[in-house]
């Protein structure tokens, strides 16, 4: 199994397209923590791993054909690199007590609405966590032996790309429910 030390962590002063994609998200909310802001910051998460799935999926080709497998690693770190800037951001800004201080108080009152946003973060921990690390650490392990054929390499590949798409998706639907949440917020407030 490869280690995180082989993966690469993300240092403090280490930028990466995802933290640079959501950086202004990131501010926005640390300004002035709002349901607004955790929405529009959960939609830039989703539309930043959409981008880098479609970029993996369509753009990305290494520029000497003999070097695959280095280009492959490559992507492999630098998705493990937005996997490390998405685990933060899950600590910090995605934390169960952050989204309930966020919800209107009528949210709180309906528990179906406050579940689902609930179990929906936890599936996107679970899946940032383990499903898209082992993944990684699955297609990495696969680049670097000489003994796996390229068919199976091509498979891991897209398994941690598939895990990156499953992502987004649970993303959008995390803002989804949010921006749900705060129409009755707001309708509440209206009436």
């Amino acid at each position: 199994m490869a280690s995180s030390e082989q993966l690469g962590d993300i240092p403090a002063s280490m930028s990466s397209p995802y933290l640079d994609s959501t950086k202004e998200s990131r501010e926005a909310l640390d300004k002035k923590p709002s349901l607004e802001k955790i929405i529009e910051f959960a939609s830039a998460i989703a539309e930043t791993l959409n981008e880098q799935f479609r970029f993996l999926e369509e753009d990305s080709e290494p520029a000497d054909q003999y070097r695959i497998r280095d280009h492959m690693m490559q992507e492999m770190k630098d998705l493990w690199r937005t996997r490390q800037g998405l685990l933060a951001d899950l600590r910090q800004y995605f934390t169960d007590k952050y989204i309930m201080t966020n919800l209107p108080g009528v949210v709180k009152e309906k528990s179906n609405i406050m579940d689902t946003c609930l179990n929906e973060l936890d599936s996107i921990r679970t899946a940032a966590r383990t499903t898209l690390g082992n993944a990684i650490r699955a297609a990495q392990d696969d680049f670097s032996s000489e003994h796996v054929s390229s068919a199976r390499r091509q498979e891991s590949r897209t398994a941690a790309l598939g895990s990156l798409q499953d992502l987004a998706n649970m993303w959008t639907t995390l803002s989804e429910v949010l921006s749900s949440a705060k129409i009755i917020g707001d309708r509440q407030h209206s009436a």
